[in-house]
C-alpha cells in the first residue's frame, strides 16, 4: 500500500518509478484540481487521503508534523515531505529530495512552505500554506 516508498526511493536513486505507479485519473475530472502524476509522487491514486508539504528541509514545520503526526494518522491520511535541499534528519515520514525543483513546479509549489491535502482519486482539497491546523482541517472536511 506504501507504492509511494517505493516510487520515492527509485526515484531518490535515479530509477524510473514503479509501473503503474500513478493510474491517470478519470478523464471527467478537472484536471486543475488534480493532483500532478510527477514520479516522485506517484501514489495519490490510493484508498487514503495524503498531506503533502514542500518546504526546506531545516524548516520548523517538519517538526510540528512530526509532533503531531498521530493527529494526521487519526484523520486517516498518510503525511510525505518534499524539499529542495537533501533531507535532514531522520523522519517517520518520508521526506524526499526534489532535485531540480521539477516536482514543486508541477504542484505550483512556487511559495514555500506550500501544503496539499489530496484525497483518494488524486484531487486536491487543500492547497495552501503549510499550517498544521489547516492542513488538518481540510482532512477533516
Amino acid at each position: 500500500m506504501r507504492l509511494f516508498l517505493l516510487a520515492a526511493l527509485c526515484t531518490a536513486c535515479g530509477a524510473p518509478a514503479p509501473p503503474g505507479a500513478a493510474p491517470p485519473p478519470p478523464a471527467a475530472v478537472d484536471r486543475s484540481q488534480t493532483a500532478p502524476r510527477t514520479p516522485l509522487l506517484a501514489p495519490f491514486w490510493s484508498d487514503q487521503p495524503a498531506v503533502i508539504v514542500f518546504c526546506d528541509a531545516r524548516s520548523p514545520l517538519l517538526d510540528e508534523i512530526q509532533r503531531r503526526l498521530k493527529d494526521f494518522e487519526k484523520a486517516g491520511a498518510w503525511v510525505a515531505a518534499v524539499t529542495a535541499d537533501a533531507p535532514g534528519k531522520p523522519r517517520p515520514f518520508p521526506v524526499v529530495h526534489d532535485r531540480g525543483g521539477e516536482t514543486a513546479r508541477a504542484w505550483g509549489a512556487t511559495a514555500l512552505p506550500a501544503g496539499f491535502v489530496v484525497v483518494p482519486g488524486g484531487r486536491i482539497v487543500y492547497r495552501g500554506g503549510a499550517d498544521v491546523d489547516d492542513l488538518l482541517a481540510a482532512l477533516r472536511k
